[in-house]
């Protein structure tokens, strides 16, 4: 730092001071009933100003010698104290503004704490200004450095204000008044005008990112979403919900609750007694008296008030250490209107858990009453080492909107009420994103509380999502009124770029005392024991706190392995060797750990390797978990790394006695123990998720139940510091190397362990079915294909032994579960392709395979994977599969299921899903054109479901509205005042769904720009509208059905269902509907009005219309209208099947039809087929292997 620079950052130091005394004394003024004039606006600007060029100026120069460092502590404890004046402005202004300022003074509390902080904040400047002018000026810059400076050629270029106080220092002037006095005029008109350009490129530079933040909400706040805030107070006078209000509530919460929501926080160690205590500051007053283990309850308003107001008992020797220090009071912000508080430290400073302590503590919510009645906190925590979820913005949402609806139910009751769409949420993936963005800021903005969002790890968001997003994401939030929230990261340089303008605080610099305790408390009893001189225990502390600078992980680390040295007897020599080697870095001390351990044994050190290798290889695909995606748990690792177990579970199928399975997880536990160097630890359990669940934990076995706790333990690493320093550090690779597994052989043994687990372990405490495909997905490239394929065949066997669960089952009405085909899962893996088509072409029956598993493919699930394109053609080889009917698991209902071709399913799939559909339009225009080259049935009917009652009219499920069957009196009809819901059924056909689609593409084509060939869409319907002998009535409606809530019971939802007795009766609704189907909603506001026309006839009781008193999906079984009943062992009966597919049932273990079709041989070598099917293998590998690419006429 030069002499001109450190005159440069004083001369604002004391332009900040100066300025700050006035503007305490407006604030001040303004208490006692003044109001804030122009001047005392422009001083305040002027503060801003000169604060902000003062912390580029500081923050631009290294300060080298121990009185440039603390002028650059000065600097930054008066920027501190300006932000704090801004922002009691604001408040004042804000308040004057709304005319609220008279109410707010009466509020006793609030104005003695704001008081209190003026005279804090105004000693605290006198202090600095003491200190600037008695010695710390002097010896930053002589007054011969001043003169020397003054006679320098480019002196004349500098700021006005530097000049006259660089003149007024060397002629001898130290105090504030004069050195800035007689300029405070020239430099309050020139900070107005640089006020203005800075204004300017504020806007250009912070603001614009607010207007930017502005307009992504209103790009992203859909019409929709507009539409749930408005209607929420709409319906807030409406009735309760109605019959099936609990489980529409548990349903949409389920759907938001992910395995592992809450581990994080839960994992996290209790900050040690007596830490943190300082963060809730308020001042240096000695007679507080409040405890936050038990506060005062009294009778008395005054002395409530006054047990929430004051904060945890300080000490007056813990004040002095806090008083001055240079970080945003913390306590101020939470009783603030101030919006965003951030909390920066190192890794292992202890960031986390000072999170989860503002969260249990009892000072954090009186801290915020103070700032608005009430409030409500909320709580997330990214981990990076953990599950894609629980790093990703994804789970940040359903974890915050799961908290809000769980707070409130009357918010999720009226949500529900007003956006119907939600009610067919199922799990997290049945949610976008973007949904979840807009659902939980619609939610967050009209929330009937304040809110306080505590968001820890900021910097631990994955890599797809980046820090940019959760950047935007808090700054959407921070624009909501009533809602402040607090983070903390790491200070990673786009972070601090972001957060640092706003309130906060770096951890590593405030926990020296707290250290002291901690480290006191582990050495002391050693003292006491004689074991230690109280003189080299005092000495080790100094040491340990001086070595860990700032990082509570390391000093606890230390002091772990010096409390090892003392107990293994060593000299106080030693142990001062010991201290000594001590490295100062978290990874060189991971190092020093390892060595110390494993140094001498190849044996350990291998064995150590391949858990930390296995541990790693585990989180490549996703998180390895029991029930609740915890994962790997100690049995899991302990069948991973036991082959003789695996041989036993997997190749011989036999079973292994729970007694050695104990021993070997037991054996397993001791060796992540010792010979892991502490990297690792085994979380004992989780008891706040699992009490719940433990009761009900079973095993295939009973003998088996004693492992239960080791299927329920985790093994992890300690902390991510740790994690980052196998993965990211030279030394890291080094130690993991002595491992020799590659990662095929890695993912390998994780699957076998699986498959161990889930032949032990039944509900809930199964592994999901989709990691393990996952897993064996990814480990295709890995490994030889010849294991994966055995691995394959082997969880097809557990599945359909239903030792794995899939994310679909339906049931029977005498509760036999009806699953999709295991080949039909898997579809959505490309990876998984050539095992698929070998299979079938293995298979007794592969016509009948092919179609079924064409017909239950999830579509919206593969698109943006070009491979179902190929997969498709694939299950098309087989020529009669196209046309072949069968049960479609696209529901759970009981006895009637949809009941279509392949082709009829992926139309039914599309019309529910047509955003998704249109957003990939080009792969689902080739998967039509690939069924339309199959010479498919065009006449199959296909039944469509429009609910009228959305903003954008959608299709329903039949399902959901058929579980209503009450009626209602006709007569209460249009005077009823409960909730109206109007529904359209059509019955349209192939040929019309596919131009339909075709024509929509098109349509939209010619208002957005496409991604795909509008070319390609016209010729596909040109197509169809040439197909040879179509049905000449493709569309027509078979019901309209109208649901009502009834305002008497709120238990009761009546529905009532009308057939047009002629096809005149509905022509011009089914005009409307035809060409609504073809665009998008602008038709709807005419559909409604031609609906309004069919409910008067109705009341009116015309004959033109008849009731049914049977469901719609009765009704369309009856018809043989894409509906079909089922048996009660869930095989088609009559009424619902087809000529075709009565000589085709058969199905794999676990489906409905006979097992001999589609069971798999045991030995699958042969190409030639029972059956007379011969298949060329040559032929199925071109689909399986053909890479996707579009040709010159589809582009």
């Amino acid at each position: 730092m030069s002499g001109l620079e450190a005159l440069g950052i004083a001369c604002n130091i004391m332009q900040v001071i100066s300025f700050a005394h006035e503007t305490i004394g407006f604030c001040k003024a303004t208490y006692e009933g003044q109001s804030l004039n122009l001047y005392s606006e422009q001083s305040v600007a002027s503060l801003s100003a000169i604060s902000a060029q003062l912390q580029t100026r500081y923050q631009g120069v290294k300060s080298k010698t121990a009185q440039e460092r603390e002028l650059e502590n000065v600097a930054r404890k008066c920027n501190v104290a300006a932000r704090a004046l801004e922002e009691e402005v604001m408040f004042l202004t804000h308040q004057q503004a709304a005319g609220s300022l008279k109410r707010t003074l009466r509020i006793m509390l609030k104005i003695i704490w704001r008081k209190r902080r003026l005279e804090r904040l105004e000693k605290s400047l006198r202090n600095h200004q003491q200190t600037m002018e008695s010695h710390l000026l002097a010896r930053v810059c002589t007054q011969s450095d001043a003169v020397e400076i003054q006679q320098r050629e480019g002196f004349k270029k500098l700021g006005e204000d530097v000049q006259y106080f660089v003149s007024q220092y060397s002629a001898g002037h130290t105090k504030v008044a004069d050195l800035v006095k007689m300029e405070l005029i020239s430099v309050k008109t020139q900070i107005a005008k640089e006020s203005l350009r800075s204004e300017a490129s504020v806007k250009g530079h912070i603001s614009g990112e607010v207007t930017t933040a502005e307009r992504a909400i209103t790009a992203h706040v859909t019409k929709e979403t507009n539409e749930i805030v408005e209607r929420v107070a709409q319906v807030a006078t409406e009735s309760d919900m109605q019959a099936s209000a609990k489980e529409q509530r548990d349903r949409l919460l389920q759907s938001l609750r992910y395995p592992a929501m809450n581990e994080r926080k839960n994992d996290l160690a209790n900050s040690y007694e007596g830490t943190f205590r300082w963060i809730f500051a308020d001042g240096k007053d000695t007679n507080s008296t409040y405890d936050e283990d038990d506060p005062s309850d009294s009778n008395s308003n005054t002395s409530e008030i006054s047990s929430i107001a004051t904060s945890d008992s300080i000490s007056e020797d813990d004040w002095n250490d806090f008083e001055d220090t240079p970080w945003d009071n913390f306590n101020d912000w939470l009783k603030s209107d101030s919006k965003i508080y951030w909390i920066s430290g190192k890794p292992g400073s202890g960031k986390s858990t000072l999170m989860k302590y503002l969260l249990e503590s009892p000072s954090t919510k009186a801290g915020l009453e103070i700032w608005n009645a009430d409030p409500v906190i909320l709580s997330h925590f990214f981990w990076k080492p953990g599950s894609n979820i629980q790093k990703n913005i994804k789970g940040f949402l359903c974890s915050i909107l799961h908290q809000c609806f769980s707070f409130s139910m009357q918010v999720l009751d009226l949500v529900l009420a007003t956006s119907k769409s939600l009610l067919l949420k199922d799990s997290v993936t049945d949610w976008s994103l973007k949904e979840l963005k807009e659902v939980c800021l619609a939610v967050l903005r009209s929330y009937p509380s304040p809110l306080c969002i505590f968001l820890d790890g900021l910097d631990e968001v994955c890599e797809a999502d980046g820090p940019l997003p959760i950047l935007n994401m808090v700054d959407d939030i921070r624009m909501i009124p009533n809602v402040k929230i607090c983070v903390a990261s790491r200070p990673e340089p786009l972070l601090k770029s972001a957060l640092s303008r706003h309130q906060h605080l770096r951890l590593q610099d405030l926990t020296e005392n707290d250290m002291r305790k901690y480290s006191t408390a582990q050495i002391q009893p050693y003292i006491d024991t004689h074991r230690i001189s109280p003189e080299f225990g005092s000495t080790t502390i100094d040491t340990l706190i001086y070595k860990a600078e700032g990082v509570f992980l390391w000093l606890q680390l230390a002091i772990r392995g010096l409390k090892r040295g003392i107990e293994y007897g060593d000299t106080n020599d030693e142990l001062k060797q010991r201290l000594q080697d001590l490295p100062s870095e978290l990874s060189d001390l991971y190092s020093d750990m390892w060595t110390r351990i494993n140094g001498d044994s190849k044996i350990y050190r291998e064995a150590a390797a391949r858990y930390f290798n296995l541990l790693i290889a585990s989180e490549a695909v996703g998180s390895w978990g029991d029930a609740f995606g915890y994962g790997p748990t100690l049995f899991h690792i302990m069948a991973a790394t036991e082959t003789k177990v695996q041989d036993s579970f997997i190749n011989e199928r036999t079973i292994t006695d729970p007694e050695t399975l104990w021993r070997l997880c037991e054996k397993t536990r001791h060796a992540v123990h010792v010979r892991c160097a502490g990297l690792l630890e085994i979380a004992q359990s989780r008891l706040e998720e699992l009490s719940a669940t433990l009761p009900s934990t079973k095993v295939w076995n009973p003998t088996y139940k004693r492992l239960i706790p080791h299927g329920t333990t985790v093994v992890q690493f300690i902390h991510r510091t740790a994690y980052d320093f196998m993965i990211d550090t030279e030394e890291g690779c080094r130690i993991r190397s002595h491992d020799p597994s590659d990662q095929g052989t890695l993912h390998v043994q994780l699957i076998k362990g699986n498959l161990v687990f889930a032949k032990v372990f039944q509900q809930p405490i199964s592994y999901d079915f989709q990691v393990i495909l996952d897993y064996l997905s990814s480990s295709i490239a890995l490994s030889p294909l010849t294991t994966i394929h055995h691995l394959l065949r082997t969880v097809w066997d557990w599945y359909d032994g239903e030792y794995y669960k899939p994310s679909v089952i339906a049931w029977t009405e005498r509760n036999i579960k009806l699953r999709p085909n295991f080949l039909t899962v898997a579809a959505k893996y490309p990876a998984l392709q050539s095992f698929i088509l070998s299979s079938i072409a293995e298979s007794p029956n592969p016509p009948a395979l092919a179609a079924e598993i064409a017909r239950n493919i999830n579509y919206v699930a593969c698109l943006r994977r070009p491979h179902i394109v190929n997969l498709t053609q694939g299950l098309l080889y087989w020529s009669n599969s196209i046309c072949s009917k069968g049960i479609c698991y696209l529901t759970t209902q009981t006895s009637l299921f949809p009941f279509l071709t392949p082709l009829g399913s992926l139309l039914y799939q599309i019309f529910h899903e047509k955003r998704m559909f249109l957003a990939d339009a080009d792969i689902s225009g080739r998967l039509l054109q690939t069924f339309i080259e199959a010479n498919p049935d065009l006449d199959e009917h296909i039944p469509l479901l429009i609910d009228l009652n959305l903003p954008h009219a959608s299709f329903r499920s039949l399902e959901l509205l058929d579980d209503f069957t009450e009626r209602f009196d006709l007569s209460e009809y249009n005077e009823h005042s409960g909730s109206i819901s109007e529904y359209v059924l059509i019955d349209s056909t192939v040929a019309f769904l596919i131009k339909a689609f075709c024509e929509y593409c098109c349509e939209l084509a010619t208002v957005r720009v496409a991604k795909y060939s509008v070319a390609f869409f016209e010729d596909l319907k040109t197509r169809i509208e040439n197909w040879n002998g179509l049905n000449s009535s493709p569309l027509r409606i078979k019901l309209v059905i109208i649901q009502m809530d009834s305002w008497d019971d709120e238990d009761i939802t009546e529905t009532r269902r009308f057939r047009p007795t002629t096809d005149v009766a509905t022509e011009p609704l089914l005009s409307l509907v035809s060409q609504y189907l073809k665009k998008d909603s602008f038709l709807l506001a005419q559909i409604r009005k031609e609906f309004g026309n069919i409910r008067r006839e109705i009341c009116s009781k015309s004959a033109k219309f008849e009731e049914v008193y049977k469901t719609a999906r009765e009704i369309l079984a009856e018809e043989r209208c894409g509906y079909c009943f089922v048996d009660e062992n869930g095989h088609p009966i009559s009424g619902g099947s087809n000529s075709d597919n009565d000589t085709n049932r058969g199905s794999n273990k676990g489906s409905p039809f006979e097992d001999h079709f589609y069971e798999r041989p045991v030995d699958a070598t042969n190409p030639s087929m029972p059956g007379g099917y011969e298949t060329s293998f040559d032929e199925l590998e071109r689909y399986a292997t053909e890479p996707y690419s579009d040709d010159d006429a589809w582009l």
